[in-house]
């Protein structure tokens, strides 16, 4: 019989340790509180929990799994720091401009449009929409659907308040996409925050939902989703590329980020590109 001391037993090396050690992590984020990360791009989640160990000083992985389970505040934390936070209203000027200029127009007919912006995250994005399609004459017969997995992150944009230290750079983009008023007359500033306007925010639908699960929440004209496919896996990407193509109407329109792509995924037969720089595409009958 072999007994313990006759077993030619190897430590891991800190690289294989890691990769259990995160698995681990993504397993049981899902198992206990229904976070799905297990089919994010290895590399970059693991490169955040790396980051985010830093940041609140914790030794290991298996310690971080250990809080994260036990401790809300800890996971609070955690999930905002592995979520894709906070951006600058209008960023990326260009997409915005390609909006107004090829997609308005198509939209312009429809006697309802409604649009899904999916990981909204802290809501620069969907406040930027409602600006422009406010100064298209859309806005009225619009309704954005705003969702993210991140419920503070929902709590925070709903409420129409974002903070003011980034509105200096968010006025210059905004100018950039070709803003028609000063960028001022959206928002009220008070004690260090900016709270939008009502005529924006009354036709914005703001819900928590979780791209990993597949489902679809609605029939849409425009969907935007951008710079957040690319933590995917190939698997997860299909999945939720399928998802879109299925929750838009024959020529409605996904938006995606630089980096992201319809070339070489299964659903890519279905769309055209409309402006192949800025990753718009339009769905084909």
């Amino acid at each position: 019989m072999v007994g313990f001391k006759d077993l030619n037993l190897q430590p891991y090396s800190d690289k294989n340790l890691a990769k259990i050690e995160t698995e681990l992590l993504q397993q049981a984020l899902f198992r206990c509180h229904g976070l799905d990360f297990r089919d994010y791009s290895f590399p970059s989640f693991r490169r955040r929990v790396r980051r985010h160990l830093v940041e609140e000083g914790i030794p290991s992985i298996s310690a971080l799994q250990e809080s994260v389970l036990h401790d809300g505040g800890a996971l609070r934390r955690f999930m905002e720091y592995v979520s894709l936070g906070r951006k600058a209203m209008f960023r990326d000027p260009v997409f915005f401009t390609a909006l107004r200029e090829r997609v308005f127009p198509l939209l312009k007919e429809k006697p309802m449009i409604r649009i899904w912006l999916a990981e909204c995250a802290t809501g620069e994005e969907v406040f930027s929409l409602a600006i422009l399609l406010h100064e298209e004459g859309l806005l009225e017969k619009s309704r954005l659907y705003a969702t993210d997995h991140n419920q503070r992150f929902l709590a925070s944009a709903g409420a129409g308040i974002i903070p003011l230290n980034g509105m200096r750079e968010s006025t210059e983009y905004y100018r950039l996409a070709g803003g028609k008023r000063p960028f001022s007359d959206y928002y009220t500033a008070a004690y260090g925050f900016a709270l939008f306007a009502s005529e924006l925010r009354e036709n914005i639908l703001w819900g928590r939902h979780d791209l990993t699960s597949g489902d679809s929440i609605n029939t849409f004209d425009l969907i935007i989703c951008r710079n957040v496919i690319v933590y995917f896996n190939k698997a997860l990407k299909e999945r939720v590329l399928k998802m879109f193509a299925e929750s838009l109407e024959d020529g409605g329109i996904l938006g995606l980020g630089h980096r992201e792509t319809l070339r070489h995924c299964a659903v890519g037969d279905s769309f055209r590109d409309i402006n192949p720089v800025q990753k718009l595409y339009i769905k084909e009958a």
